[in-house]
């Protein structure tokens, strides 16, 4: 019964994508993403989910990094490899068991997700729980013991403690407390994060306000090194008005007085700090992001983009400003198209990686079943 209760897993993706860091050589990559899998019904309880994903190039186009040397860095190597395999219990009430290599989504995937923009999504081997207590308060825990990157130089042995406590019984929003325990047992480090995020919305009238604000301490001890300690803010605000989405927001990655900035190994870094991914590793001064926003869906279009000004937390330098723009359409239930453009301009205040210019174009076709 559990067979013939259980669903397909199908999702496909070709993308074509073109960057240019002003120091490789211009790198473009036509790749399709394929992931197959299946999940059963439930078993007595059991359910047991299995899915691999490859990536391959189309036409041959490989002439980007690390596909090839000396061209600008496409995050999306070829190659096939199981993506989820899980056994979960989901016999208890409001309560859900898993075990295996799976995908993990918390909050606004800031410091945990699945970096789903990529063509091989980030997973982990681990043991989770996650319990619902009425209708307001949820509890998740997970112990990694693997993370699967979506390169292989991001894969990592670990013995992680991620912990999770949401509570939404407010009218005005949901508060959320966490403690993220990153032990990294290839490279010798611990990293313990502790923070709280508060995000809701009011509606008044045709509008309807948007907020958001988050606050963290991040522990960083390297085996041999010095340790350090950071904080970390994230503040925003914004409208929803017809078919406009207007925001404003500010994010602090605090800095170590130049030596360690704070960093979100397991996130879904694509998200946040713009879309050229200048950003992925804190630089040692900190980070400093003011970032404004306009969306809109039209004719069942969605498009937009934001604009970002960097600055160091450490000393205050100017790393450069960056513009980023989308645009999607889905059609069919099943069927995405769009596209997507991030440039990002160096500032003369520094030289090197943070100084040097970032161009990234994007155009993709998505059928998900």
């Amino acid at each position: 019964r559990g067979l013939d209760e259980g669903k397909l897993i199908a999702d496909v993706r070709v993308r074509y994508e073109q960057a240019d860091d002003s120091v490789n050589d211009d790198a473009k990559a036509f790749t399709v993403r394929t992931r197959l899998g299946y999940q059963t019904g439930s078993m007595a309880g059991f359910v047991v989910l299995g899915e691999f994903t490859n990536t391959s190039a189309l036409f041959g186009m490989t002439n980007y990094s690390p596909e090839k040397s000396g061209f600008a860095t496409i995050a999306d190597p070829t190659g096939t490899d199981l993506n989820r395999l899980s056994v979960s219990y989901q016999g208890f009430d409001n309560m859900n068991l898993a075990l295996g290599r799976q995908r993990i989504i918390l909050d606004n995937q800031r410091w945990v997700g699945n970096v789903g923009w990529r063509q091989k999504e980030q997973t982990f081997d681990a043991a989770s729980f996650d319990y619902v207590i009425g209708d307001d308060l949820t509890i998740s825990y997970d112990y990694i013991a693997k993370v699967k990157g979506v390169t292989e130089s991001l894969n990592r042995d670990a013995r992680t403690h991620i912990a999770n406590v949401g509570y939404s019984g407010w009218d005005v929003g949901t508060l959320v407390g966490y403690a993220y325990l990153l032990n990294d047992t290839d490279v010798k480090v611990r990293t313990n994060t502790i923070g709280a995020r508060f995000s809701g919305e009011v509606e008044d009238g045709e509008l309807t306000w948007l907020y958001s604000a988050e606050v963290a301490h991040q522990d960083f001890d390297p085996s041999g090194g010095s340790s350090s300690q950071v904080n970390y803010l994230g503040l925003e605000g914004g409208i929803n008005w017809d078919i406009f989405e207007f925001k404003l927001g500010y994010e602090k990655l605090g800095s170590d007085s130049g030596d360690y900035g704070l960093q979100t190994p397991l996130a879904t870094k694509h998200k946040f700090n713009g879309w050229a991914d200048k950003f992925l590793t804190t630089p040692g001064d900190g980070l400093r992001d003011v970032y404004a926003g306009v969306f809109a869906t039209l004719a069942g279009i969605k498009f937009g983009g934001y604009v970002h000004d960097f600055h160091a937390d450490s000393g205050g330098d100017r790393y450069g400003r960056e513009l980023d723009l989308v645009g999607s359409k889905t059609f069919l239930e099943h069927y995405t198209v769009g596209v997507k453009y991030a440039t990002y301009r160096g500032s003369s205040d520094r030289s090197g990686v943070i100084g040097d210019d970032l161009r990234k174009f994007w155009l993709w076709f998505n059928f998900t079943y």
